[in-house]
């Protein structure tokens, strides 16, 4: 482990700490959703990007990707049974966001090449789904002008992999 990441690591365990302390004090996720607590399954929500973000910061983006994919479904559940709130639906797209960006981080470990497409193929369905958020929310009009650009980030990751993808189909 070089210096800078174990440097990383270290100041990373007290919030990772945290979040695992919050997140106990929370009711489970399904039980969130099911009674429409609007500020525990956001929590929950903030706290799975967190620890996805945790992870990747450690240089692990295979636990990130676990851990964010195991959680996947509870923030599409969560968005989808509380559709006219902004906030679970941006963390929605928040997720996305993370998992494309753990899996293009496992892509780039990747030793052989039907690995690297696999996992780009992944990091792209996760950003498309990010995509399809921040547009459902510019089309709605629930996007602040600060806010608008997130479609067009969120297109760049898209067509950033589609690039890597058209690149590496060559090889």
């Amino acid at each position: 482990m070089g210096a800078e990441l174990a440097r990383r690591s270290g100041a990373l365990d007290g919030v990772e700490a945290r979040f695992r302390e919050a997140e106990a004090l929370l009711p489970p996720s399904d039980v969130s959703i099911a009674h429409g607590d609007h500020l525990s399954g956001n929590v929950h929500a903030v706290i799975t990007i967190g620890l996805g973000q945790v992870a990747l910061q450690r240089g692990a983006p295979t636990e990130a990707v676990a851990l964010l994919r195991a959680r996947r479904t509870e923030a599409q559940a969560w968005s989808r049974t509380h559709a006219k709130l902004h906030w679970p639906l941006r963390h929605e797209g928040a997720l996305e966001y993370a998992l494309g960006t753990a899996y293009e981080a496992l892509a780039a470990q990747a030793r052989e090449s039907g690995g690297r497409q696999a996992r780009l193929e992944a990091a792209r369905e996760a950003f498309a789904c990010g995509l399809a958020t921040a547009r459902q929310l510019a089309d709605e009009g629930r996007l602040a002008p600060h806010e608008a650009p997130i479609v067009g980030y969120f297109e760049a990751d898209v067509a950033r992999i589609d690039a890597a993808l058209s690149a590496g189909s060559g090889d």
